[in-house]
């Protein structure tokens, strides 16, 4: 094996790392959401969602980058890539969009809720996993030197972040009894969401004024 395909392996690897991560933060927050109904909750869940559809655009394009080894990225797989972003980012901000309504509604009727503390430990899994992964990609990027890798892995320190307010909403919602807390950051964390969608955009309109260049792209949040 050549060291191209070796470097080639390392990406798929670190890629499909990020995919699964982000696949098991959704199956645990939506479990947290379900059980606490948690504005702010709703919010990492549906930052986690974009995290996965985000890194399985980028591990599909890579897989399709390879298997033309030596010749220019297909003008064709980056205009899909380009759309499916642009679907992506649609599809986000509408999220955003009822993440703000939740949340406005919990700070104008806060809703009091006991099961808080199981999304606490779920947020600090969470946490513990994006460190975990965060490490993995560090090591890949400092071998290959990738861009699409080190685009998931500020995808992972945003969440860490993300997941630390999730974590002094649901303390201050339950621990103090301030349920209007959980709208609030909630209000935070929608902003953030529209942002993250707002750029995917912008990059998948990049990516198509680009397409002729031969570039590998990555999208990015």
């Amino acid at each position: 094996m050549t060291d191209t395909d070796n470097s080639n392996q390392l990406l798929l690897r670190a890629a499909s790392a990020s995919v699964l991560v982000s696949l098991l933060l959704i199956a645990l927050k939506g479990a947290a959401f379900w059980r606490a109904d948690s504005v702010a909750l709703l919010g990492s869940l549906t930052d986690s969602a974009l995290d996965f559809f985000a890194s399985l655009i980028n591990l599909l394009a890579l897989k399709a980058a390879f298997r033309q080894p030596g010749k220019k990225h297909c003008p064709a797989i980056i205009k899909a890539q380009a759309h499916a972003g642009y679907a992506l980012a649609a599809v986000v901000l509408a999220a955003s969009v009822y993440l703000g309504w939740r949340a406005f509604w919990q700070i104008w009727t806060p809703v009091p809720f006991e099961e808080g503390f199981f999304g606490v430990a779920v947020s600090v899994f969470a946490i513990l996993a994006s460190l975990s992964l965060l490490t993995y990609q560090k090591n890949v990027i400092d071998k290959t030197g990738s861009a699409t890798i080190s685009t998931d892995r500020l995808h992972f320190l945003g969440d860490i972040m993300l997941n630390l307010a999730v974590i002094l909403a649901l303390l201050i919602a339950t621990g103090a009894e301030i349920p209007a807390a959980d709208g609030i950051f909630g209000m935070g964390i929608a902003a953030y969401v529209a942002f993250s969608a707002v750029m995917i955009a912008v990059n998948s309109r990049d990516m198509l004024k680009n397409k002729g260049t031969g570039v590998i792209p990555e999208l990015k949040k």
